[in-house]
């Protein structure tokens, strides 16, 4: 007896058809590289096949889930779940169209993501099964921990006083740090908003802090 090598949730077995029953449609435009098989390939062993392809009944051509049916192919499956739908050819190509497109429109939301992948990566989990790379994780726990630091700061600071801009915006958290900033830089104290300026000009923003001590090494 020929051992079963599918992986298909159960309650998908009664829609489940020979796998060389269906085929590609050659006018499929959604394009499929071998990384990107051998990643679904890698998630059809971990959790296996959780929804079907849809497929015309009239012409055996998958309408939706290409890749899934080239990634089965590739693990050696002999048969896949399909749903069977009577489109005439128009519907089939607009909804091969609009199934790929529509998921263009949701994003990831980073901060949560590198939450669960950092806490997937703790319980051993094998990401890979996930479609992210070693370095897409490290990538998204790297973002979230820069995010997290508490003393980081979100703008980019001046390294040196060797670099030359127009406009330098100084941060002064405290009475005291805009104080010594008018002192040290002989700054006139404004009785009107400045006119707004003309054109784009070459800026930098920096903590007092940090100014303060570039200003007393400089």
């Amino acid at each position: 007896m020929e051992e079963q090598i599918e992986n298909i949730a159960d309650a998908l077995l009664p829609i489940t058809v020979d796998i060389d029953s269906v085929r590609v449609d050659p006018t499929n435009a959604r394009v499929h590289p071998a990384s990107d098989v051998r990643r679904l390939a890698r998630s059809l062993i971990e959790f296996g096949q959780r929804k079907p392809i849809v497929v015309n009944s009239a012409t055996g051509l998958i309408e939706a889930g290409h890749g899934i049916w080239l990634a089965a192919k590739h693990n050696g499956w002999k048969r896949i779940a399909a749903v069977m739908v009577n489109d005439d050819p128009s519907k089939a190509r607009s909804f091969g169209i609009a199934d790929n497109r529509l998921h263009e429109f949701s994003s990831w939301d980073d901060n949560q993501l590198g939450k669960t992948l950092a806490d997937l990566r703790a319980e051993n989990v094998d990401l890979a099964a996930l479609g992210f790379l070693s370095r897409e994780v490290d990538k998204a726990i790297e973002r979230l921990n820069q995010d997290s630091a508490p003393d980081e700061p979100v703008f980019p600071i001046c390294p040196s006083f060797d670099e030359h801009y127009e406009i330098i915006v100084i941060i002064c958290r405290t009475l005291q740090d805009w104080m010594m900033a008018q002192t040290v830089l002989r700054l006139r104290k404004e009785q009107n908003p400045p006119g707004k300026t003309q054109g784009v000009k070459l800026s930098h923003v920096v903590e007092f802090e940090r100014f303060a001590k570039l200003w007393k090494s400089r």
